[in-house]
């Protein structure tokens, strides 16, 4: 395990996301159950503990990851629930270039980036633009808002 803290409400958004399957489903690209974590294999069933500490162990992966790319500064928690959650459902590969972007403070263009991240024809759109506007949302109160240090530093209007 990468002991990474894991905040309640990451695990309650990617759980009210996800929702919970016991056994098994074909989910666009793998077969996955739990919550949308991939299966062992196609017949394989779960109960809800094993569901959730395999999406707390998936989660912390893509926490390491958004973290390794946020090297220069910490993120705030609701970049990282955000990010958390969108490379949680895209994978690394499919959220890179949008963690890069908030990364370098460029929310806006990530948020963007984000919501064009629906993948059409899958059966899932209305879903993902529901979950794309909550993520974004998480992303641009994280931009909207500096941090009482930055404030403090930058002589924002708090």
């Amino acid at each position: 395990m990468l002991n990474y803290a894991i905040s309640s409400k990451l695990i309650t958004l990617l759980i009210a996301f996800e929702g919970f399957s016991s056994c098994a489903y074909w989910d666009v690209s793998q077969y996955s159950n739990g919550h949308g974590t991939k299966a062992a294999h196609k017949y394989e069933c779960i109960d809800q503990r094993v569901a959730r500490d395999r999406l707390i162990s998936h989660a912390e992966k893509d926490i390491k990851f958004i973290k390794n790319i946020y090297k220069d500064r910490k993120p705030t928690d609701s970049e990282l629930v955000s990010l958390a959650s969108f490379c949680y459902n895209t994978g690394p590969r499919g959220c890179e270039k949008v963690v890069k972007l908030a990364a370098n403070g460029e929310h806006r263009a990530a948020s963007w980036a984000m919501r064009q991240n629906i993948k059409k024809g899958s059966g899932y759109e209305e879903g993902l633009k529901i979950r794309r506007a909550k993520e974004t949302a998480l992303l641009l109160e994280a931009a909207e808002k500096p941090s009482f240090t930055e404030w403090i530093i930058s002589g924002y209007d708090y």
